[in-house]
């Protein structure tokens, strides 16, 4: 399925342009089924959208992070990618949506990305929480709108992770890092975690930025089958296969997966340079991210 696509993001992806991408991409592609993770802590749906076989499905989350935008684009193009080469008659992309299915969960996180984008005000009554704890530097804002890391939330080996927070000086509400008060604490956590549950996906990837890294592993539950996996994504990508470290060692979403289900689950870093990563970087990041994602769904 690896052939030239030409992929341009519009603009930064807040979350009246990733709802109206949503549209645009369902009124092209009407074999695209919208569903719903939940809501996130100022009521905004968090949308998910399936294609195939939605009872072997595969997930692709995507902008856990308020900086980390440029992933949902990232996500959003490799779901169009595979839907133009099914639409073409492609028989991989054919026979992946008659056999199998994959599910994207674009933004993960709304809040924090239209605080990122838009400032303080886009955190509505939590505005003062977002600028005390911003100390007004909203461009790198990555938590929820209560200042919580949702990548920090998952139920895996949170309090190791809490403790280590705590003796990195990190004990309340912050941009980053800080993993809140238990784990799913947070309604945009605790619905992608519910949403996994319902669904029962096969594997899972994270999109974040950045690295060109691959991370496979989580304690005793890690699956056999997720080094060859991973494997051949990072070779695909021209990535590193690698290990998180200190504070990024716990508490995530693909280690959550893990634990949970004991099924394949993968965290992938995107980019290359200081984040937030400028969006004149999303056609390469795509073009490089492509043969990887693909590898992730063979």
């Amino acid at each position: 399925m690896n052939h030239p696509y030409k992929f341009s993001a519009p603009g930064a992806l807040d979350y009246d342009t990733l709802l109206q991408s949503i549209e645009s991409l369902c009124d092209a592609f009407p074999f695209v089924r919208k569903d719903r993770v939940g809501r996130s802590l100022l009521g905004k749906e968090i949308p998910a959208l399936f294609v195939g076989e939605t009872r072997t499905a595969m997930l692709i989350a995507a902008a856990f992070h308020g900086m980390e935008w440029i992933t949902g684009w990232i996500a959003l193009e490799f779901l169009r990618y595979l839907c133009v080469k099914a639409q073409e008659g492609n028989p991989q992309a054919s026979d992946f949506f008659l056999h199998q299915g994959l599910c994207i969960v674009p933004c993960v996180n709304p809040d924090g990305v239209e605080i990122q984008i838009h400032g303080a005000g886009a955190a509505k009554q939590f505005e003062k929480l977002v600028e005390r704890v911003s100390g007004g530097d909203t461009q790198h804002w990555q938590a929820n709108a209560r200042g919580v890391d949702l990548n920090h939330n998952f139920d895996a080996g949170w309090r190791r992770l809490r403790h280590m927070e705590q003796k990195s000086g990190i004990t309340g509400p912050a941009a980053t890092r800080f993993g809140g008060r238990f784990p799913e604490s947070e309604p945009e956590t605790a619905a992608l975690a519910s949403f996994c549950r319902r669904k029962r996906f096969s594997r899972a990837i994270a999109l974040h930025t950045q690295g060109w890294e691959i991370y496979y592993r989580y304690g005793r539950h890690t699956p056999e089958e997720s080094y060859e996996i991973a494997r051949r994504m990072a070779e695909a990508g021209d990535c590193l296969l690698a290990d998180a470290q200190g504070l990024a060692s716990l508490g995530g979403f693909k280690d959550w997966f893990i634990d949970y289900f004991h099924k394949p689950a993968f965290t992938a870093e995107l980019g290359y340079g200081k984040n937030p990563l400028p969006l004149y970087d999303a056609p390469g990041i795509f073009r490089r991210c492509l043969p990887l994602l693909l590898e992730f769904l063979a």
